[in-house]
Formats: structure tokens, C-alpha cells, sequence
């Protein structure tokens, strides 16, 4: 299924996160905001998924997810660790951990919550790549492997818990995304389809987000809400929009990624020009389109193009593998060296 607004909402989504960046906006949370739009969005999509699939087709899934996810994400890695090398003068071990917790996935649990100040190109926006994969390994084994896993109070429950927890940030938003996915598939198909239900939920993500923007309700918890009715507004199935639209969905995950060569080429502009501050704005938030665009043709529709070609379930499962022994790894260790 197709649904064409997204194509949309992942761009607008990806380039509010760039504003945000290049200090457009000055509401605190105008880049984390996107980021939990995007994180309802895979719950709903790749829950939708899961819930159509058996165990037979996890390695595929696996397969899939590795292919979409890791190529981008460590060639961005690959780019911050050169860009370091290159432009500063030494390396400090605060900047070798971070690397690290990158690179296992991990960077979420034991990266964002460190003082950054005194590490350059530090990616700091990757943490949310990670609660991303955390996300693509555990969710099979909650809704194939898991006997209750298609069960809508289950994950109702699992969703309270989780929003009422320390980790709300990084999963609050997703596991309401699995849950409606779960209650249009099992329970009331289409049921946001309706005239009335896109206009009831375009009017509850309203409310629910200027309660959250004046602070009537606690950030973590609009926001997820906010998410999530968000996305089934805009999830109406149809025909892909044009391929301009197609271009600009399929490429938000590499502005995303790639944004921070945007603001760095801008801030070069700034010293080099003496540019105003409006205008450097705009350079980044353009450069890091042009950048993100040529990249994606480049990784992102190339290696989607060709995966299909190279999967095997053998390699699916060696690539499950791989990302749970990543985690665990960096778990271990970030654990062990915690002060």
C-alpha cells in the first residue's frame, strides 16, 4: 500500500530537522519534534509489515532493513570520522566512545546524554538512527515470534509503559505507530479513511500540539500523541504523487543523515563572505539539499534497486545476527565504562 502524502511529510520533516540545525526556529524541541513524526511512521509502516509476515519471511525483513538502513548510516559514520581526521588536530577519547556507540548502535542509550562540547562533528542527531535499529530488531520478535505480539492491549500496555518511562524519547512514538497499525489491520480496517476521521484527527493533532508547544502537556508524551495522529491523517492510501514527490520522499533519509556538510559548507560561506545570518541559513538548509540529493542517487536508490538481486535468507540471518551482536556489544561496554 501507497501512500502518497508521505512522500511529503518525510521531506518537511527532514528539512524542519536541517532549520532546526541552522537556528531558524528557536522552540527547543523543533528538531526532535520531526524526529518522533518520523519514528511513528516506521511504527505504523513497518508494523504494518511485520503483521503481514511469517516466520519464514524475517530473514527478508532483516535483509531488507540492513540494506536501507547500515549502507547510508556508516558511510555517513565513514564521513564524520574523515571530516574529524582531517580538520582537527587530535583525537580525544570522548570523540573515540562516541564513535563507538555509533558504530554498535547504541549511541541513543550512552552518547546524547554526555557533555559534547568539546567534540567536533560529533553527529549527535545519529542517536535517533539508532532507537531506529534497536527498533528493526526487536520488533519481529514482538509481532511473529511473540504469541500475544498481534494483540492490540498488549502493545496499548506495552505503549503506556514505555511512554511513562525513561526511554519515551526513543521509543514512546513508535510503539503508538505498531499500535494503530495493529488496530487497523485486526480491529477497525480504514477506519481513518473516513471524511470525519481525518478531520477529527487533523483537529486532535492540532490541539494536541499547541498543548504541548505552551507546555500543558509533558513534551514527551504530546509529542508521541501529536506523532502519531500526524501520521494517520496522512496515511491515505493512493497513487504515488509524481516523481518529484517520490524523489523528495526517497530522499529525506539522506538529508537526514547528511545534513550536518550542509551546515559546515554554510558556516565556511559565513567566514569566507561575511554573509548575513538569513542568508546563511539558507545556504545550509540548500546545500544540504543538493548534497543529500546527490547522495541519494548515488547509495540510497542504488542499493535499493539492487538488493532484491543479493538476498539470500542465509545472508538475512547472518545480517540479524550482526545487528544484535552490534548492540549487545556496545550495550556491554557502555555499561562496563559508565562512570
Amino acid at each position: 500500500m501507497y501512500y502518497p502524502a508521505f512522500d511529503y511529510l518525510r521531506f518537511i520533516l527532514a528539512l524542519t530537522v536541517v532549520a532546526f540545525h541552522a537556528d531558524v526556529f528557536s522552540w527547543e524541541h523543533a528538531g526532535n519534534f520531526p524526529v518522533q513524526i518520523f519514528f511513528a511512521l516506521s511504527g505504523w509502516l513497518i508494523g504494518g509489515v511485520l503483521l503481514e509476515s511469517d516466520r519464514a519471511s524475517v530473514p527478508r525483513f532483516y535483509f531488507n532493513r540492513a540494506a536501507r538502513i547500515w549502507i547510508p548510516y556508516f558511510s555517513t559514520v565513514l564521513l564524520l570520522i574523515l571530516a574529524y581526521m582531517v580538520f582537527t588536530k587530535y583525537i580525544t577519547a570522548k570523540w573515540i566512545d562516541f564513535t563507538f556507540y555509533k558504530l554498535t548502535f547504541v549511541y541513543n542509550f550512552f552518547g546524547i546524554r554526555q557533555d559534547t562540547a568539546d567534540v567536533q562533528w560529533n553527529g549527535n542527531h545519529l542517536w535517533s538512527i539508532c532507537a531506529e535499529e534497536q527498533f528493526y530488531l526487536v520488533a519481529p520478535l514482538l509481532i511473529v515470534f511473540l504469541p500475544i505480539g498481534r494483540s492490540v492491549w498488549f502493545w496499548i500496555s506495552l505503549s503506556t509503559i514505555i511512554l511513562a518511562s525513561p526511554v519515551s524519547d526513543f521509543f514512546g512514538a513508535v510503539s503508538l505507530g505498531v499500535t494503530a497499525a495493529i488496530i487497523q489491520t485486526d480491529h477497525f480496517p480504514d477506519w481513518h479513511l473516513r471524511p470525519w476521521s481525518i478531520a477529527i484527527l487533523l483537529l486532535s493533532a492540532a490541539l494536541l500540539f499547541i498543548s504541548t508547544y505552551v507546555g500543558l502537556i509533558p513534551y514527551l508524551l504530546g509529542s508521541a500523541l501529536s506523532a502519531i495522529t500526524i501520521v494517520l491523517a496522512a496515511a491515505q492510501p493512493g497513487k504515488k504523487a509524481s516523481p518529484a514527490a517520490e524523489f523528495m520522499g526517497g530522499m529525506s533519509y539522506s538529508l537526514y543523515l547528511h545534513h550536518w556538510i550542509g551546515l559546515w559548507l554554510a558556516s565556511v560561506l559565513v567566514r569566507r563572505l561575511n554573509i548575513d545570518n538569513l542568508s546563511s541559513q539558507v545556504s545550509a538548509m540548500v546545500i544540504s539539499v543538493m548534497i543529500a540529493a546527490a547522495l541519494y542517487l548515488l547509495i540510497d536508490r542504488t542499493v535499493r534497486a539492487r538488493r532484491k538481486y543479493y538476498f539470500t535468507p542465509a545472508r538475512g540471518r547472518f545480517l540479524a545476527f550482526t545487528g544484535y551482536a552490534l548492540v549487545t556489544i556496545g550495550t556491554v561496554i557502555g555499561i562496563t565504562h559508565q562512570p
